[in-house]
């Protein structure tokens, strides 16, 4: 279990409301170019699917995170780092591609690597309020 002190947790309430924030928007984004009809439906042929797809299913675990950062619930810390594995293993993936010849768009490299960052500083940030043991960065 976490050794979690409730009163001090102002600083969680606003990671996990940013983490909800970032999944809705990042879970509409992949909807709208996924199912709706529209602008980005027509430029979908531009993107990787893959990128696309994990930007929805991924927009879902955000969420899920967020209500359990906010409810200071340890699993949180985990699913965190499952979301860091998962965008480095999509990261990866489109580096591959990328690298041989594939077509790609700019922005998705970017924006998989800021996510792979993001991620890495609120999985940090999380686990040390948590004080979860076996933490390398709780020693």
């Amino acid at each position: 279990m976490a050794n979690f002190n409730p009163t001090s947790s102002t600083p969680l309430r606003v990671l996990s409301i940013t983490v909800v924030v970032i999944g809705i928007a990042t879970f509409s984004i992949g909807f709208d170019l996924l199912f709706i009809q529209g602008t980005f439906t027509k430029m979908i042929n531009d993107y990787l699917h893959f990128v696309v797809w994990f930007n929805f299913f991924s927009g879902i675990v955000y969420l899920i995170a967020g209500y359990g950062i906010w409810h200071l619930k340890p699993w949180a810390v985990y699913l965190s780092l499952l979301i860091v594995v998962f965008s480095l293993i999509v990261l990866t993936a489109l580096s591959v591609h990328m690298f041989t010849d594939g077509q790609f768009r700019g922005w998705q490299i970017a924006e998989m690597g800021l996510k792979v960052l993001i991620w890495s500083l609120i999985l940090m940030s999380i686990s040390k309020k948590f004080r979860l043991k076996g933490w390398i960065w709780n020693h």
